[in-house]
Protein backbone atom coordinates (compact mmCIF):
# COMPACT_ATOMS: atom_id res chain seq x y z
CA UNK A 1 0.00 0.00 0.00
CA UNK A 2 1.73 2.89 -1.31
CA UNK A 3 1.76 5.92 1.78
CA UNK A 4 0.82 9.52 1.08
CA UNK A 5 2.39 12.04 4.31
CA UNK A 6 -0.69 14.24 3.61
CA UNK A 7 -3.52 11.36 3.99
CA UNK A 8 -5.13 9.58 6.95
CA UNK A 9 -4.64 5.48 7.18
CA UNK A 10 -6.97 3.02 8.72
CA UNK A 11 -6.72 -0.49 8.04
CA UNK A 12 -8.57 -3.67 9.82
CA UNK A 13 -8.33 -7.52 8.68
CA UNK A 14 -10.85 -10.26 9.31
CA UNK A 15 -10.92 -14.17 8.63
CA UNK A 16 -14.01 -15.50 7.10
CA UNK A 17 -15.60 -18.88 6.75
CA UNK A 18 -16.14 -19.10 2.98
CA UNK A 19 -14.34 -19.81 0.21
CA UNK A 20 -11.82 -16.94 -1.43
CA UNK A 21 -13.81 -16.26 -4.48
CA UNK A 22 -17.57 -15.84 -2.74
CA UNK A 23 -15.95 -13.41 -0.62
CA UNK A 24 -14.09 -11.33 -3.34
CA UNK A 25 -17.56 -11.20 -5.28
CA UNK A 26 -19.86 -10.04 -2.72
CA UNK A 27 -16.94 -7.14 -1.28
CA UNK A 28 -16.11 -6.29 -5.21
CA UNK A 29 -19.72 -5.77 -5.99
CA UNK A 30 -20.20 -2.10 -4.64
CA UNK A 31 -23.33 -2.12 -4.86
CA UNK A 32 -23.61 -4.37 -1.78
CA UNK A 33 -21.80 -2.12 0.63
CA UNK A 34 -25.09 -0.74 1.90
CA UNK A 35 -25.52 -4.45 3.53
CA UNK A 36 -22.16 -4.34 5.68
CA UNK A 37 -20.93 -1.20 5.54
CA UNK A 38 -22.73 1.34 8.91
CA UNK A 39 -22.55 4.20 7.09
CA UNK A 40 -23.57 3.68 3.04
CA UNK A 41 -26.54 4.33 1.93
CA UNK A 42 -26.63 3.06 -1.28
CA UNK A 43 -24.53 2.36 -4.64
CA UNK A 44 -25.36 3.07 -8.70
CA UNK A 45 -23.37 1.47 -11.22
CA UNK A 46 -22.78 3.17 -14.04
CA UNK A 47 -20.46 2.35 -17.45
CA UNK A 48 -19.46 5.48 -19.60
CA UNK A 49 -17.84 5.26 -22.68
CA UNK A 50 -16.16 1.93 -21.26
CA UNK A 51 -15.08 2.93 -17.84
CA UNK A 52 -16.91 2.04 -14.47
CA UNK A 53 -18.37 4.13 -12.28
CA UNK A 54 -20.32 3.98 -9.16
CA UNK A 55 -22.11 6.67 -7.49
CA UNK A 56 -22.63 6.26 -3.66
CA UNK A 57 -24.42 7.91 -0.80
CA UNK A 58 -22.90 7.69 2.52
CA UNK A 59 -24.02 9.10 5.58
CA UNK A 60 -20.19 9.21 6.71
CA UNK A 61 -20.78 12.98 8.75
CA UNK A 62 -23.60 11.72 10.96
CA UNK A 63 -22.35 14.04 13.77
CA UNK A 64 -22.93 16.68 11.11
CA UNK A 65 -26.26 15.39 9.93
CA UNK A 66 -24.97 15.34 6.34
CA UNK A 67 -25.53 13.22 3.83
CA UNK A 68 -22.82 13.10 0.82
CA UNK A 69 -22.73 11.56 -2.78
CA UNK A 70 -19.39 11.21 -4.06
CA UNK A 71 -18.12 8.77 -7.10
CA UNK A 72 -16.13 5.74 -6.89
CA UNK A 73 -13.78 5.14 -9.73
CA UNK A 74 -12.04 1.57 -9.80
CA UNK A 75 -8.28 2.07 -10.19
CA UNK A 76 -7.04 -1.67 -9.95
CA UNK A 77 -8.52 -5.10 -10.08
CA UNK A 78 -7.59 -8.29 -9.89
CA UNK A 79 -10.27 -11.14 -9.74
CA UNK A 80 -9.76 -13.05 -6.44
CA UNK A 81 -7.18 -10.75 -5.00
CA UNK A 82 -7.80 -7.29 -4.60
CA UNK A 83 -10.05 -3.98 -5.65
CA UNK A 84 -8.94 -0.78 -4.90
CA UNK A 85 -11.00 2.97 -5.86
CA UNK A 86 -10.69 6.38 -5.22
CA UNK A 87 -14.26 8.45 -4.15
CA UNK A 88 -14.27 11.76 -4.50
CA UNK A 89 -17.08 13.68 -2.34
CA UNK A 90 -16.03 16.91 -2.48
CA UNK A 91 -14.08 17.85 0.64
CA UNK A 92 -13.63 14.39 1.30
CA UNK A 93 -11.10 12.11 -0.93
CA UNK A 94 -10.94 8.34 0.22
CA UNK A 95 -9.12 5.81 -1.59
CA UNK A 96 -10.48 2.25 -0.68
CA UNK A 97 -8.37 -1.15 -0.83
CA UNK A 98 -10.03 -4.21 -0.40
CA UNK A 99 -7.59 -7.13 0.01
CA UNK A 100 -8.55 -11.02 0.02
CA UNK A 101 -5.92 -13.78 1.11
CA UNK A 102 -6.42 -17.39 0.58
CA UNK A 103 -5.53 -19.07 4.27
CA UNK A 104 -7.16 -22.53 3.37
CA UNK A 105 -9.85 -24.44 2.36
CA UNK A 106 -13.18 -22.13 2.96
CA UNK A 107 -11.07 -19.56 4.89
CA UNK A 108 -10.09 -16.50 3.88
CA UNK A 109 -8.70 -13.19 5.15
CA UNK A 110 -10.15 -9.79 4.29
CA UNK A 111 -7.86 -6.75 4.77
CA UNK A 112 -10.12 -3.26 4.12
CA UNK A 113 -7.78 -0.37 3.64
CA UNK A 114 -9.02 3.17 3.74
CA UNK A 115 -6.87 6.49 3.13
CA UNK A 116 -8.69 9.67 3.31
CA UNK A 117 -7.70 13.32 2.95
CA UNK A 118 -10.13 16.27 3.91
CA UNK A 119 -10.01 19.23 2.56
CA UNK A 120 -10.50 23.04 3.09
CA UNK A 121 -12.13 23.49 6.46
CA UNK A 122 -12.88 20.44 6.86
CA UNK A 123 -9.42 19.11 8.16
CA UNK A 124 -9.69 20.42 11.72
CA UNK A 125 -12.40 17.26 11.68
CA UNK A 126 -9.75 14.82 10.61
CA UNK A 127 -8.78 13.43 14.08
CA UNK A 128 -12.52 12.99 15.01
CA UNK A 129 -13.23 11.33 11.53
CA UNK A 130 -10.18 8.91 11.79
CA UNK A 131 -11.41 7.89 15.00
CA UNK A 132 -15.33 6.92 14.31
CA UNK A 133 -14.23 5.40 11.25
CA UNK A 134 -11.99 3.33 12.81
CA UNK A 135 -14.45 2.08 15.12
CA UNK A 136 -17.02 1.38 12.51
CA UNK A 137 -14.51 -0.64 10.32
CA UNK A 138 -14.21 -2.71 12.46
CA UNK A 139 -17.50 -2.90 13.59
CA UNK A 140 -18.78 -3.42 9.66
CA UNK A 141 -15.76 -6.27 9.00
CA UNK A 142 -17.41 -8.15 12.38
CA UNK A 143 -21.26 -7.82 10.49
CA UNK A 144 -19.46 -8.54 7.26
CA UNK A 145 -17.68 -12.06 8.90
CA UNK A 146 -21.52 -12.53 10.50
CA UNK A 147 -23.29 -11.90 7.58
CA UNK A 148 -21.00 -13.96 5.02
CA UNK A 149 -20.36 -17.35 7.72
CA UNK A 150 -24.14 -17.31 8.06
CA UNK A 151 -25.87 -16.92 4.61
CA UNK A 152 -26.87 -20.11 3.49
CA UNK A 153 -26.90 -19.91 -0.46
CA UNK A 154 -23.90 -19.63 -2.85
CA UNK A 155 -22.06 -16.18 -3.80
CA UNK A 156 -22.35 -16.61 -7.53
CA UNK A 157 -21.73 -14.07 -10.27
CA UNK A 158 -18.65 -11.78 -9.98
CA UNK A 159 -19.04 -8.33 -11.29
CA UNK A 160 -16.24 -7.67 -13.56
CA UNK A 161 -14.85 -4.11 -13.92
Amino acid sequence: MEERPEMSYLNHSVQIKRPINEIFTFISDFQNDWKWRSFHIESQKLINNGEVEIISTSNRFPFLRQKVSGTHRIMHYHPNKFISSTIDMGNLIISDTRIVKYIQFNQTQLEYWIQFKMLGIFKIFSPIVKRELQKKIVKDLEWLKELLENITVSISQSGEY
